[in-house]
């Protein structure tokens, strides 16, 4: 069975499936269908060199995703002026601003990221 995400990654491996004539320039138009197996990407049309009827399938499968990266968490050192330390703090790496959970003040804490 052939698979493919997209229209793209069907057609390109349509090349790599030559016809029994030996033709590698099949490229009909692409049409959708549903079955109990799910969606079908269908290239179906007369073959360029011989005219003979011919159809590809592909079976549609979900693009294969790149995992998230996970967000890094930074270890806060510290201490708040207006609470004097008794908060928790969290820290964005991206902005560099450190919070206190007590005052939930950003411009208040003398701490630093690592």
């Amino acid at each position: 069975m052939l698979t493919a995400a997209t229209e793209a990654e069907a057609r390109a491996q349509l090349a790599s499936h030559p016809h029994s004539c030996g033709d590698t320039t099949f490229s009909p138009p692409l049409t959708r269908s549903h079955d109990e197996h799910g969606l079908w990407l269908v290239f179906r049309g007369p073959c360029p060199r011989c005219a003979a009827p011919r159809e590809l399938r592909f079976h549609a499968r979900s693009p294969q995703r790149a995992p998230s990266p996970r967000a890094e968490v930074p270890t806060v050192s510290g201490r708040c002026a207006v609470c004097e330390g008794q908060g928790e703090y969290t820290g964005d790496l991206a902005t560099g601003r450190v919070t206190c959970s007590v005052c939930a003040g950003t411009g208040h804490v003398s701490a630093t990221l690592h």
